[in-house]
């Protein structure tokens, strides 16, 4: 049977063993990823002891898809809480040997990368390394999120380190950065993997070269195949393009190319579903060196839209107002280019992450969470950035008045009042782009009615207690003081003054 790794049943992760003594990382950016991978490690082990270390919420999230003949053949389960995360790093060693017995064991840890972000982390990996070898004990480290300066720290090579991979995702597709490992050669450098999603982990989809060599020469590699409606603007038609009336014809020869660049046209909100499965049938009859481009006629494309399109295969997205000479040099420009993104399993499920929830206003806190839970999907799968806020009113001013005061246009917009505060999503909204659906939601700046907000990174917020709440209640309703008054919002009046003559005696 083969050694306890990243993937057993994989030809490259598979080579990614433990090393008896010493300290393997794998740092992921997402939390979805951390723990599908952190499965993987677990059903990679089927002959240890193991040991996990983590929140009780990951345990459960873990184990929940687990079957019982999966895992190694003996774990026991060690739960940590939030507020003693800090402290269990300098006690780990003490604190494993009073719980449960070590020796001979594989010990995996899975927290949040902010609880090993230190700048004495190399003098902690030291000591822990020393007492990993008096135990014969082995050490995976699976951390979730990326804070400053901790992965150039962990890529140094600290001593105690024997392995530092990084999971991550480029354009919505998984790779694994391998910085080095006890069981590759230190002169190879770091190398990354492609991978795809797959029920219980990742499998490798693609070793990715050290640097990308030239094509060989292809018959259709400076072919430039376009519909008519995407040329809208221009003088003349461009040399040597072949130019199609409309878009069947185009999708017909494009079905044979392969290295070819494809132009096409979107001039209506209403198109984006069929391009978006057009574009997703192309990609996967032709490849990923087919440069599929898509040039916006007329102002119809909202982010969420554009986020579809390059999901669903496309390689540009040329927007409104972009002159004809631009979208030409932007072609030039991407000759050569690879798409590197992974087709989603399903279009059909992209297209209905793409989509809001028929909700938008106010809603109760159980609402709330299994809305903005069903919504985030899209966030998970590298698809949409969505925002997630937690609102503080400024003293004075009801939560409950803020929100009768409030105007949510947008479908997927919605908010509700908790015990411990406002909280509100907005769909398909990125950071950049907060403040201003702020504005467009509250009939004041944010400034000058909330002392700050909050965007949360997750939806761990989601998990209290307070989002079972099935009516709908003040969020002060159950604090023991009482709300103070909410004050009355001011609207101007008109009001006509009369200048008379002063006399003077």
């Amino acid at each position: 049977m083969r050694p306890a790794s990243l993937g057993t049943e994989d030809l490259l992760l598979g080579t990614l063993t433990y090393a008896i003594g010493t300290i393997q990382w794998l740092q992921a950016t997402q939390p979805h990823d951390a723990v599908r991978m952190l499965r993987q490690a677990l059903i990679g082990a089927p002959r240890e002891r193991a040991i996990l270390v983590s929140s009780a919420n990951c345990q459960l999230e873990l184990l929940r898809d687990l079957q019982p003949e999966q895992g190694p053949r003996e774990l026991v389960l060690l739960t940590i809480s939030s507020k003693r995360m800090s402290a269990m790093r300098r006690l780990l060693p003490s604190e494993l040997d009073r719980a449960t017995r070590v020796e001979h064991r594989l010990i995996i840890i899975a927290l949040p990368s902010e609880v090993f972000s230190t700048s004495a982390l190399a003098q902690w990996a030291e000591m822990l390394q020393a007492w990993l070898t008096r135990r014969s004990a082995t050490l995976l480290i699976v951390s979730e999120g990326d804070p400053a300066g901790l992965a150039g720290q962990l890529s140094g090579r600290i001593p105690g380190l024997s392995g530092f991979a990084q999971l991550h995702r480029e354009q919505g597709a998984p790779r694994l950065t391998v910085h080095y490992w006890h069981s590759r050669p230190r002169s190879e450098g770091a190398r990354e993997i492609l991978l795809v999603e797959q029920e219980n982990g990742f499998q490798t989809l693609q070793l990715l070269a050290k640097a990308a060599s030239e094509d060989e020469a292809a018959p259709d590699r400076n072919e430039v195949h376009a519909e008519r409606s995407a040329l809208e603007g221009s003088m003349a038609d461009p040399l040597n393009w072949y130019v199609y009336p409309d878009r069947h014809q185009l999708l017909h020869r494009a079905a044979t190319a392969r290295h070819a660049t494809i132009v096409l046209g979107i001039g209506r909100s209403g198109e984006v579903d069929e391009l978006a499965v057009a574009l997703d049938s192309l990609r996967r009859a032709s490849g990923s060196k087919l440069k599929l481009i898509v040039r916006e006629t007329t102002p119809c494309l909202r982010y969420r839209d554009d986020q579809l399109l390059i999901a669903a295969g496309a390689s540009l997205v040329v927007p409104f107002g972009t002159p004809p000479s631009r979208m030409f040099t932007l072609i030039d420009g991407i000759q050569g280019h690879v798409w590197q993104r992974q087709s989603p399993a399903d279009i059909t499920d992209s297209l209905d992450r793409s989509k809001p929830l028929p909700l938008r206003g106010r809603l109760t806190p159980r609402a709330f969470a299994d809305a903005v839970r069903h919504m985030w999907a899209a966030k998970d799968f590298g698809e949409l950035e969505h925002s997630l806020l937690h609102m503080r009113p400024l003293p004075g001013l009801g939560a409950e008045s803020l929100i009768a005061e409030s105007r949510f246009r947008r479908q997927g917009d919605i908010a509700c009042l908790t015990a411990g505060g406002l909280y509100l999503f907005l769909f398909a909204c990125r950071s950049e782009t907060v403040e201003a659906a702020l504005e467009n939601i509250f009939p004041l700046s944010w400034q000058e009615l909330f002392v700050s907000f909050e965007r949360l990174a997750g939806l761990d917020a989601l998990g209290s207690p307070l989002f079972l709440e099935e009516q709908f209640s003040p969020s002060m309703a159950k604090s023991s003081e009482p709300e103070p008054p909410a004050v009355k919002m001011l609207a101007p009046r008109a009001v006509r003054l009369e200048l008379s003559k002063e006399s003077h005696s």
